[in-house]
């Protein structure tokens, strides 16, 4: 049956004519309800309809612009193709691509679907949604490409979205997503450049890859506390200011490039728990001031933090880091003293290339010399960055090794006796220009440094007792190795007063 409203509306200024039409149908009969009403602007629907009565709106009412489906129960079809040649459709669904593209600006969907199809809405003028609480699915990219969608709220019976849903939206800015939702899927909000209120449920254990990528005015996120993953390039180029996941307790997997070239992002706070950061994932950030690498992550990731050259460094790798990475560290260009830690064991290409304002890097509690990459120091002046080792055997070690023997190599200025495991064996000291060296057994290796690490004397004496002339060293303080035959060992200060 139909009922035409005669809410012909002239708008003689711009010569407009806008007519609604209010339709009551079966499934498979819309087209003899509409009749000639082929141009109305506006369709209210009772009744049944199916998929071919949608595709019926989609290719012949051209012109319509509101659709009010709130009555209606979509029942399922059986028959010829019809849409995307599917030749069936089930019940409670809004048909895959089927209003695509339309110039549909206003949708009351019905209150009884289960399912808004794949790409079903995708590329139309609609401003708002409201999506049934019935609805419990949203297909790949239904929304996606909406430019005037403004805002959107998933009802807590949403329990899956998948990806690309509202890809695109230009003007979106408000996002609610109900307790529903655990995961946020790939490029579900990608490139919503207007973006900028996100309320996630703390059900939400995983925002896959791209998920807000491109968000460009997504300054704040409060990150689900169930959080488990994040995946690659899920926050790249947003408008952050801050990502604090310290509460994210679950929090294990960071991907690659996820916050990479956020350009606003000042402060990052990581949960220890959190043990793989993709290559990348702080890439490019020029505004990172704060940041802490987690105590269960090992690795520095290959890009991980190239670009970064605001971080604050004195605390930035725990004792722990094993590896770090290809260019992971490159362009820290106002860090002046850094210590690396002991456990580190490998140091990737131009890992710290660009480290311009390096004057001092202590290696004070390394046994062993880290293996390095290609170009690791490149654009750093080593000639005028100190290394400071812990002894004269990583004083020699360091000398010979690759890469390291470019900087200006001393041993650390320590107080008292640096190995004091067997003191009591062995004692050195000066008379006036005489070094006396007296030890429980015989001697058989001496060597003896000053605090710049340039060796003085290179000995075997095999003797417990024995004086040295000291009158042609030019220096104070003296740094002694020496081994007896029993094996014993110590390093020691020597101070000339």
């Amino acid at each position: 049956m139909r009922r035409k409203i005669g809410l012909i509306l002239s708008i003689f200024s711009l010569g407009i004519v806008a007519n609604a039409t209010d339709v009551t149908t079966q499934a498979g009969k819309l087209a003899e309800s509409v009749a000639d009403d082929l141009t109305a602007t506006t369709l209210t629907i009772t009744g049944e309809i199916n998929a071919a009565d949608i595709a019926f709106i989609a290719e012949n009412m051209t012109e319509l612009t509101t659709l009010d489906m709130s009555a209606v129960k979509i029942v399922a079809y059986s028959g010829e193709p019809i849409i995307t040649g599917k030749k069936a459709y089930a019940e409670n669904t809004l048909p895959a691509y089927s209003l695509m593209g339309t110039k549909i600006s206003s949708i009351v969907l019905p209150l009884g679907l289960i399912e808004i199809g794949e790409a079903s809405l995708s590329s139309t003028p609609i401003t708002s949604i409201t999506i049934p609480e019935t609805v419990t699915t949203i297909g790949q990219g239904a929304f996606s490409k909406c430019d005037e969608l403004v805002s959107v709220e998933l009802p807590a019976s949403v329990i899956s979205v998948a990806s690309h849903a509202f890809l695109d939206c230009d003007k979106l800015a408000m996002v609610k997503c109900g307790a529903g939702i655990t995961t946020i899927s790939q490029s579900m909000f990608a490139r919503c450049k207007s973006l900028s209120d996100v309320t996630l449920s703390d059900n939400v254990n995983v925002i896959e890859a791209k998920a807000f990528s491109g968000c460009s005015t997504l300054a704040n996120v409060s990150f689900p506390v169930n959080l488990t993953k994040i995946g690659d390039e899920a926050f790249q180029q947003t408008g952050l200011v801050e990502a604090n996941l310290n509460h994210c307790g679950n929090l294990s997997e960071i991907g690659e490039w996820a916050f990479s070239r956020c350009a606003s992002l000042k402060k990052v706070v990581l949960n220890d728990n959190v043990s793989s950061i993709g290559e990348g994932a702080f890439f490019d950030n020029e505004q990172l001031a704060e940041f802490n690498v987690p105590t269960s992550c090992a690795s520095i990731s290959n890009y991980m933090m190239k670009g970064d050259a605001n971080v604050v460094a004195e605390n930035l790798l725990h004792d722990g880091v094993v590896e770090i990475g290809d260019y992971s560290l490159m362009g820290m260009n106002k860090v002046s003293e850094f210590s690396l830690p002991a456990s580190v064991v490998t140091i990737g290409d131009n890992a710290f290339e660009g480290w311009t304002a390096l004057t001092s890097l202590n290696v004070v509690d390394h046994t062993e010399v880290p293996q390095l990459g290609e170009n690791v120091w490149q654009g750093v002046d080593q000639s005028l960055a100190t290394l400071n080792v812990s002894n004269a055997t990583m004083f020699d070690t360091f000398s010979t090794a690759d890469q390291w023997s470019d900087f200006n190599i001393k041993i650390a200025d320590m107080t008292g006796v640096l190995d004091d495991l067997f003191v009591d064996c062995i004692n050195a000291y000066f008379v006036g220009n005489n070094l006396v060296v007296k030890a429980s057994s015989e001697i058989v290796d001496m060597c003896i440094y000053d605090s710049s690490g340039r060796q003085y004397l290179n000995i075997a004496p095999k003797i417990n007792e024995l004086t040295i002339d000291a009158s042609a060293w030019n220096c104070n303080i003296y740094i002694a190795k020496i081994v007896l035959v029993s094996g014993e060992t110590a390093t020691m200060k020597i101070a000339r007063r």
